[in-house]
Protein backbone atom coordinates (compact mmCIF):
# COMPACT_ATOMS: atom_id res chain seq x y z
CA UNK A 1 0.00 0.00 0.00
CA UNK A 2 0.96 3.36 -0.59
CA UNK A 3 -0.63 6.38 0.89
CA UNK A 4 0.73 9.90 -0.14
CA UNK A 5 -0.02 13.06 1.81
CA UNK A 6 1.36 16.65 1.83
CA UNK A 7 4.05 16.19 4.16
CA UNK A 8 4.82 12.10 4.08
CA UNK A 9 4.60 9.31 1.66
CA UNK A 10 3.48 5.95 3.52
CA UNK A 11 4.68 2.50 2.42
CA UNK A 12 3.35 -0.78 3.76
CA UNK A 13 4.51 -4.05 2.23
CA UNK A 14 2.68 -7.35 3.48
CA UNK A 15 3.57 -10.82 2.52
CA UNK A 16 1.59 -14.17 2.98
CA UNK A 17 -1.40 -11.99 4.73
CA UNK A 18 1.99 -10.73 7.47
CA UNK A 19 3.34 -6.96 7.07
CA UNK A 20 6.79 -6.81 6.74
CA UNK A 21 8.08 -3.51 5.85
CA UNK A 22 6.17 -0.07 6.81
CA UNK A 23 8.17 2.75 6.17
CA UNK A 24 7.54 6.72 5.99
CA UNK A 25 9.11 9.23 3.77
CA UNK A 26 9.35 12.85 3.66
CA UNK A 27 7.33 13.92 0.72
CA UNK A 28 9.30 17.37 -0.45
CA UNK A 29 7.34 17.99 -3.12
CA UNK A 30 3.43 18.26 -1.08
CA UNK A 31 0.79 17.98 -2.80
CA UNK A 32 2.58 19.49 -6.06
CA UNK A 33 4.27 16.40 -6.46
CA UNK A 34 4.05 14.90 -9.86
CA UNK A 35 3.67 11.18 -10.63
CA UNK A 36 7.25 10.64 -11.48
CA UNK A 37 8.49 11.96 -8.42
CA UNK A 38 6.18 10.29 -6.50
CA UNK A 39 7.44 6.83 -8.34
CA UNK A 40 10.86 7.51 -7.98
CA UNK A 41 10.44 8.04 -4.08
CA UNK A 42 9.16 5.00 -4.17
CA UNK A 43 10.84 2.69 -6.22
CA UNK A 44 13.95 2.57 -3.53
CA UNK A 45 11.98 0.72 -1.19
CA UNK A 46 9.95 -1.79 -3.82
CA UNK A 47 13.71 -2.85 -4.77
CA UNK A 48 14.52 -2.73 -0.86
CA UNK A 49 11.39 -5.18 -0.14
CA UNK A 50 12.00 -7.15 -3.49
CA UNK A 51 15.65 -7.63 -2.11
CA UNK A 52 15.28 -8.62 1.29
CA UNK A 53 11.89 -11.02 1.03
CA UNK A 54 13.02 -12.64 -1.81
CA UNK A 55 9.64 -11.80 -3.35
CA UNK A 56 8.51 -9.68 -6.51
CA UNK A 57 5.75 -7.26 -6.01
CA UNK A 58 2.19 -8.54 -7.63
CA UNK A 59 0.18 -5.27 -6.39
CA UNK A 60 -0.09 -1.69 -4.97
CA UNK A 61 -2.88 0.22 -3.65
CA UNK A 62 -2.61 3.33 -3.68
CA UNK A 63 -4.21 6.13 -1.34
CA UNK A 64 -4.39 10.31 -1.45
CA UNK A 65 -2.93 10.51 -4.95
CA UNK A 66 -5.24 12.40 -7.47
CA UNK A 67 -3.29 11.60 -10.59
CA UNK A 68 -3.50 7.60 -10.30
CA UNK A 69 -4.21 7.74 -14.22
CA UNK A 70 -0.53 8.97 -14.43
CA UNK A 71 1.47 7.41 -11.47
CA UNK A 72 -0.31 3.65 -12.06
CA UNK A 73 1.54 3.17 -15.48
CA UNK A 74 4.74 4.43 -14.42
CA UNK A 75 4.80 1.65 -10.97
CA UNK A 76 3.25 -0.98 -13.42
CA UNK A 77 5.88 -0.68 -16.02
CA UNK A 78 9.12 -0.27 -13.05
CA UNK A 79 7.21 -3.25 -11.01
CA UNK A 80 5.22 -5.21 -13.22
CA UNK A 81 2.41 -5.29 -10.53
CA UNK A 82 -1.04 -4.70 -10.76
CA UNK A 83 -1.46 -0.93 -9.40
CA UNK A 84 -5.00 0.40 -8.12
CA UNK A 85 -6.92 2.83 -6.04
CA UNK A 86 -6.75 1.58 -2.38
CA UNK A 87 -9.97 3.36 -1.44
CA UNK A 88 -12.22 5.17 -4.85
CA UNK A 89 -14.15 8.49 -3.65
CA UNK A 90 -17.08 7.94 -2.35
CA UNK A 91 -20.28 9.89 -3.49
CA UNK A 92 -23.19 11.10 -1.30
CA UNK A 93 -25.64 8.49 -1.87
CA UNK A 94 -23.06 5.51 -1.03
CA UNK A 95 -22.77 6.22 2.48
CA UNK A 96 -25.11 6.94 5.50
CA UNK A 97 -23.49 10.45 6.34
CA UNK A 98 -24.89 11.52 2.93
CA UNK A 99 -21.67 13.45 2.44
CA UNK A 100 -18.84 12.86 -0.32
CA UNK A 101 -16.18 11.18 1.56
CA UNK A 102 -12.19 11.46 0.59
CA UNK A 103 -10.42 8.32 -0.15
CA UNK A 104 -7.96 9.13 2.07
CA UNK A 105 -10.42 9.46 4.92
CA UNK A 106 -10.81 5.56 4.27
CA UNK A 107 -7.74 3.84 3.53
CA UNK A 108 -6.77 3.00 6.87
CA UNK A 109 -9.83 1.16 7.33
CA UNK A 110 -9.91 -0.89 3.40
CA UNK A 111 -6.04 -1.39 4.10
CA UNK A 112 -7.60 -3.36 6.87
CA UNK A 113 -9.97 -5.19 5.02
CA UNK A 114 -7.54 -6.11 2.27
CA UNK A 115 -5.98 -8.20 4.87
Amino acid sequence: MLKVDPLNIIIAAAQDQELRLIRTLENPHGIQATAAELAEAVLPSIVFFEDTFAAQIEQICISGVSAIDQIGPLLHQQTGAEVRELVPKLSSDQNLSGESIEPSTMAAIAGALLG
